[in-house]
């Protein structure tokens, strides 16, 4: 998780175009959010069935996403929230060919959504606090 976080608050750098095609510069409202998300749900160690992935965006917000690391498995949920310049969160799923997109949506509601997406037992959001006593 540590890794993530770091290149998470590392998008604070970027600038004006940090992709040679107009891209805004990463909200820090939005990079907040993301690593209140990735704390809440665990990130990786939800599901070992899944990699967590993030990214910054053209418009100046962040794409977290889990996808399956096991290519023969025949759960092929993708996972993806993204959080806005404005850090409104964005859900996506993609399950069988179909997706499934809700915006709009609390933190809480997410690490559920997410938490039920990548069969995890225990959705309830932690804390960031919590999580650095273990």
């Amino acid at each position: 998780m540590k890794k993530l976080i770091g290149k998470l608050r590392g998008f604070a750098q970027l600038e004006l175009d940090w992709d040679s095609y107009g891209a805004r510069p990463i909200a820090p409202e939005a990079i907040a959010l993301a690593e209140k998300l990735l704390h809440a749900a665990g990130a990786t160690e939800q599901s070992p069935e899944y990699e967590c992935s993030i990214a910054p965006t053209h418009s100046g917000g962040v794409r977290i996403d889990w996808s399956s690391t096991d290519e023969e498995a025949e759960d092929d949920n993708y996972v993806e929230v993204l959080i806005d310049a404005e850090a409104r969160l964005h859900w996506l799923l993609v399950s069988s060919g179909a997706a499934n997109e809700v915006e709009g949506l609390t933190l809480e509601a997410v690490v559920e959504k997410v938490a039920d997406a990548l069969k995890v037992q225990d959705p309830k959001p932690r804390s960031a606090k919590k999580r650095r006593l273990k």
